[in-house]
């Protein structure tokens, strides 16, 4: 073999170092099988490595693989793997279930017959760890030597001597005579196939969807059929129920046997986690009233039900065998002072406790306790300078210890809402056994405001804690999961996001932990009207990945921690033997060739693969509007487009940081003029990671930009002033934002002449249509409002009867931002029957009334002839 120059080999041994150190981020991979625990057979899950042609090999040769199962399956019986050689004979590994006992028993079958090789996994190796099964073929001696654990198993003369092909089928299978459906649940990663010792394949199963698992070593596609990639389920919440309920609802959680409990005014609706199963059980006791900011709680120490009103200081338990409540709390009387109040049930004193909330203007910082003993309830003291009256804070107990934490929230330092209300971002600690209250930490002011679902979910071994965030002042809102610390104010985002309408006095939302199914689950309520609540119930694998964690296809693929620990262990060896190698020879007299410096990315930065910008076809031959092109253009609404100086289309070259980079100085520069800072760049767009990478990320990404910005004329990357800034100069440059605030910078009625130019920009679509981060969110919302604001007042300013043509063309604009805005519809349904046009005129009133009803489930109060007179 010939040598490789030093400089290929540095590369080579600091791209492998870098490949495998990245392996130990994340153990969040695999391919869930979906097996006896379906019911309908089609649905069930296959994974075939030789879809196209048999895998062949000339040696001896070794399989092996990684795999648990589920906890909760009705049935643990058949075939993990079916190996046909070419000879047609079968080699299967099975699982049956031995009753009475807490192990599973495996056995391999050759032909059939039983093989001597059987084993038992107890229950805690088969749920709760990953177990590490081998498959060795021994052609030499005849042997099957089978590896489980640490468990080394031999079956001699099996009849494997003349077998060099075989289908490898995972699962079910259609394959000839040997199909089958019968299958267990379980989970299965990194498939791994050896010949004569050296590594030939490898099928991680780290894939997110589709029906193909790649072999990274030889690229050989592997085929799934009804696959459940593990790495999504860990990003991907899934919503596993949606359903009406009466009444104002709330909910309950029994985390022993994972049943969400919705209480509505007529029924009592259980959601079963483990079978995602929904029960209703009617009342016995009659009509239960639910007064508004009820809240429920499961007292897992007594196996009840408790649903309390705090205003009434009353609560009322389940009976879940007569199906009866033991106490009514009467009619709806006011409105609660105890919104969004936090509320949890201490093992320590055996009470509950109730803190916070709002109504009737007034934030609270109250602590009540119920003493479940002595049914009496008392107001306990408060140092109101670590806890502020709040609501919308989430709360999480750490059990046996008394403590409790409560982080965030909306309030007032004086608790009245018309003086200077605020988000709060302190983490505050509760005790139970002594009445105090400490603040442990702040976090730094974010850069768009948020507060929490009502319960947070505390991991006392690793002083971590998992919540629910969303920007309380939208409607259309979402839910996003965050990992943060008890001890340092760090957080991550973690999983996607849950669609979530907030209105503070129709909207509630709750976490909770299912320890059996190792799930997260997140329920939302929204009173759509008095009478009925809207109830939507998610789950996510545990522990979630982060937000960036979701690939389109990750660059690497992630692998266990211990070989990628082995891997560096001895790539750093024999990079060290060839250095010293090296060494020798120089010392010998023989010169070597200069040793080119090598740039090496740090091992905590996921490369991105960057077109060649040399290479890249710049023909406009996407789907974009060919009068569009310009030399030296941004366009932000619609879709980004960018045209370089000679009016090629260059927005391929915006990979996703690169772009979102570009944007968010972009943005910064325009909007706020003043740039951004390296440190909000960091916290946007790296925050998951360490100084030296975020530095090293930025420096790399900011190369990139430059680069690209380099093909636009009087446009370059700055930061002279100490922020990262775009220098435009706007009279060589069109940049269509630019246009659109000089548009709307008056505050006057806009003319028709700037009306004109206005449709001429969002006639394109809303600003940065195709793009979606979290900072952005509140960008696109104040441009949205600042564009129907501007066209409903000019709407306002025309005549009727002067031109009723411009009306007809605002109202529709209108229409796309804001399909129902009520407004819009008067004015163009009156311009319409004032040119004798009724019946257009009745169908614009009829659809804005079917997309009234689809979105607030009531029917639209005024008549049509109500309108147009």
């Amino acid at each position: 073999m010939k040598c490789m120059g030093h400089r290929t080999v540095i590369s080579y041994f600091f791209f492998l170092f870098t490949f495998y150190s990245q392996q130990a981020y994340s153990q969040n991979y695999g391919l869930r099988f979906l097996g006896q625990d379906i019911a309908v057979q089609d649905n069930r899950t296959s994974l075939d490595l030789s879809p196209d042609n048999p895998l062949c090999f000339k040696q001896d040769f070794e399989l092996s693989f990684k795999i648990n199962f589920f906890s909760n399956s009705k049935a643990y019986f058949g075939y993990i793997i079916r190996i046909i050689d070419n000879h047609s004979q079968n080699i299967d590994l099975m699982i049956y279930d031995q009753e009475g006992t807490r192990s599973k028993d495996f056995k391999i079958i050759i032909g059939e017959k039983f093989s001597g090789i059987s084993f038992r996994l107890d229950s805690n190796q088969l749920f709760n760890q990953w177990n590490t099964f081998k498959l060795r073929f021994d052609k030499a001696h005849n042997s099957l030597i089978f590896y489980a654990n640490n468990k080394v198993l031999v079956e001699k003369n099996a009849g494997i001597t003349n077998a060099d092909c075989f289908k490898m089928l995972f699962g079910a299978n259609h394959y000839n005579k040997f199909k089958t459906i019968d299958l267990p649940a379980m989970r299965i990663k990194d498939i791994r196939i050896a010949e004569g010792g050296k590594p030939t394949h490898l099928w991680p199963l780290d894939e997110v969807r589709g029906n193909t698992a790649t072999d990274v070593i030889q690229k050989v596609k592997a085929n799934a059929t009804n696959p459940r990639w593990i790495r999504s389920m860990h990003y991907n919440w899934e919503q596993t129920n949606s359903f009406l309920v009466n009444g104002n609802a709330s909910v309950g959680f029994n985390p022993k046997t994972e049943s969400l409990y919705i209480i509505s005014s007529n029924a009592l609706y259980t959601y079963s986690v483990l079978s995602n199963g929904l029960q209703t059980t009617d009342y016995k006791s009659g009509e239960y009233t639910l007064l508004q900011g009820n809240q429920s709680i499961y007292d897992t120490l007594t196996n009840k039900l408790i649903n309390l009103n705090i205003d009434k200081k009353k609560i009322a338990s389940f009976n879940f065998t007569t199906k009866k409540w033991d106490d009514k709390f009467g009619e709806n009387e006011r409105i609660t002072k105890y919104w969004h109040a936090n509320k949890f049930i201490s093992d320590v004193d055996r009470s509950l406790y109730i803190l916070g909330g709002y109504g009737e203007l007034k934030y609270k910082n109250l602590l009540q306790r119920y003493d479940f003993a002595s049914k009496a309830w008392a107001v306990l003291p408060v140092d109101s300078n670590a806890y502020r009256p709040r609501y919308l804070a989430a709360l999480g107990v750490s059990p046996h210890t008394g403590n409790t934490y409560i982080v965030g929230g909306y309030g007032s330092l004086s608790g009245s809402q018309m003086l200077n209300p605020s988000n709060y971002y302190d983490l505050v600690k509760f005790n139970v056994r002594d009445n105090t209250f400490k603040v442990m930490y702040k976090f730094k002011y974010p850069e768009n405001d948020f507060t929490f679902a009502n319960s947070l979910i505390i991991n006392q071994k690793s002083n971590e804690f998992y919540g629910l965030i969303f920007p309380n002042q939208k409607f259309n809102s979402h839910l996003q999961l965050i990992k943060g610390s008890l001890t340092t104010p760090d957080y991550q985002l973690v999983g996607n996001k849950i669609p979530y309408q907030f209105y503070d006095i129709r909207s509630f939302a709750d976490l909770y932990y299912c320890p059996a199914s190792k799930k997260l689950l997140a329920v939302t309520l929204y009173r759509k009207t008095d009478k009925q609540t809207e109830v939507k119930i998610y789950t996510i694998d545990f522990p979630p990945n982060m937000l960036n964690a979701e690939p389109e296809k990750a660059a690497v693929s992630e692998r266990s921690v211990g070989y990628a620990y082995y891997g560096i262990v001895v790539i750093v060896l024999l990079g060290g033997l060839y250095l010293i190698r090296l060494l020798f020879k120089n010392k010998s007299g023989k010169a070597s060739k200069p040793i080119s410096p090598v740039i090496v990315p740090a091992s905590g930065i996921l490369k991105e693969e960057t077109p060649d910008i040399k290479s890249v076809n710049l023909m406009n031959d996407e789907r974009e509007d060919k009068g569009l092109a310009q030399k030296n253009s941004i366009f932000l609404f619609g879709n980004l487009q960018v045209f370089d100086a000679e009016a090629n289309n260059i927005s391929r070259l915006f990979t996703p940081v690169p772009k979102e980079l570009f944007l968010l100085i972009l943005i910064y520069s325009i909007r706020r003029k003043t740039g951004v800072s390296s440190e909000k760049l960091n916290e946007i767009l790296w925050f998951d990671k360490s100084k030296k990478d975020a530095l090293n990320n930025r420096s790399v990404n900011i190369a990139r930009l430059k680069t690209i910005l380099e093909k636009i004329d009087f446009c370059q990357l700055s930061k002279t002033t100490g922020y990262w800034k775009i220098e435009i100069d706007y009279s060589k440059v069109h940049v269509d934002y630019q246009e659109y605030l000089d548009i709307v910078s008056t505050k006057q009625v806009l003319d028709k002449e700037k009306i004109e130019r206005l449709f001429a920009l969002i006639q394109r679509g809303s600003i940065l249509l195709d793009t979606d981060y979290e900072w952005l969110d509140e960008f696109k919302t104040e441009v949205t409002n600042e564009i129907i604001d501007r066209l409903l007042l000019f709407a306002r300013s025309v005549d009727m009867a002067g031109d009723p043509e411009i009306l007809i063309q605002t109202t529709n604009h209108i229409f796309h931002f804001d399909p129902v805005n009520e407004d819009a519809m008067q004015i163009q349904c009156k311009v319409l029957a004032s040119l004798g046009k009724h019946s257009v005129s009745k169908h614009v009133y009829e659809k804005f009334c079917k997309e009234y009803k689809s979105i607030y489930n009531e029917d639209y109060n005024k008549s049509f002839n109500s309108i147009i007179e």
